[in-house]
């Protein structure tokens, strides 16, 4: 019963692993995308101001610089939501294997191997 327990709980903190990667990942290729936007805004400043297109490049800029604060905000909540759940899933399993541990003492038989369950 307890390793089944410890088990899930720590098959439950392995899933979200994977997903926090990709999530990052988007965010670091969102703030490369502001970067680019802005490298090129910058490095064309001529033909911008040529064509009249400051407002267009401004728009383009923000929308991507928006984009970016989307996936900072998304990964901030799932950071701050995950590791509640985790500690409570580790304390969970903490109790579960105390219980277990304490009634087998409480009923006598007292002596506990490691893979007792």
């Amino acid at each position: 019963m307890a390793a089944l327990v410890l088990r899930s709980v720590f098959w439950f903190m392995n899933v979200h692993r994977p997903q926090d990667a990709q999530i990052l990942e988007r965010a670091q290729q969102k703030m490369a995308d502001v970067n680019s936007v802005l490298e090129e805004s910058v490095n064309n400043v001529r033909i911008v101001k040529a064509f009249s297109m400051e407002d267009f490049e401004s728009k383009k800029f923000f929308r991507t610089t928006w984009d970016y604060f989307r996936s900072l905000v998304r990964m901030r909540r799932i950071r701050h939501l995950s590791s509640p759940i985790n500690d409570m899933l580790a304390t969970f399993a903490g109790i579960v294997i105390l219980y277990i541990a304490g009634t087998k003492i409480i009923e006598g038989t007292g002596k506990l191997d490691v893979g007792d369950s």
